[in-house]
C-alpha cells in the first residue's frame, strides 16, 4: 500500500465544501422551478379572469351604447316632428302676410 500524498488532506475540505455547495444549488434550483411553476399557474388563472371581466365590461359598454343609440334615434324621430309642425306652421304665416300684403 503506498502512503497518500501529503497535499490530500488539503484538498478534502475544498472539495467536500463544493460537493454541499453543489446539494444546495440543485436543492434551490428544484425548489424554484416548483415556485416559478406555481407563480405561471396564478398568471394564468389572473389572465383568464381578467379576460372575463374586460369581456363582460365589453358587453355592458355595448348595451349601454345600443341604448344610448336607440334613444337618440327615437329623439331624432321626435325632433323632426317637431320641425315638420313648425315648419309647416311658419309657412302658413308667410302665405298669410303675403295674401295681406297684396290685398293692403
Amino acid at each position: 500500500m503506498t502512503p497518500a500524498p501529503a497535499y490530500l488532506p488539503y484538498l478534502v475540505g475544498p472539495v467536500a465544501t463544493l460537493i454541499v455547495v453543489m446539494l444546495g444549488v440543485f436543492f434551490t434550483n428544484r425548489h424554484l422551478d416548483a415556485q416559478i411553476g406555481d407563480m405561471s399557474a396564478r398568471l394564468n388563472d389572473m389572465n383568464r379572469t381578467i379576460d372575463a371581466r374586460f369581456n363582460d365590461l365589453n358587453h355592458s359598454i355595448d348595451a349601454r351604447f345600443n341604448d344610448m343609440l336607440a334613444l337618440i334615434k327615437s329623439e331624432s324621430s321626435r325632433l323632426e316632428a317637431a320641425l315638420r309642425v313648425d315648419i309647416a306652421r311658419l309657412e302658413q304665416r308667410v302665405e298669410r302676410l303675403e295674401t295681406q300684403r297684396l290685398l293692403s
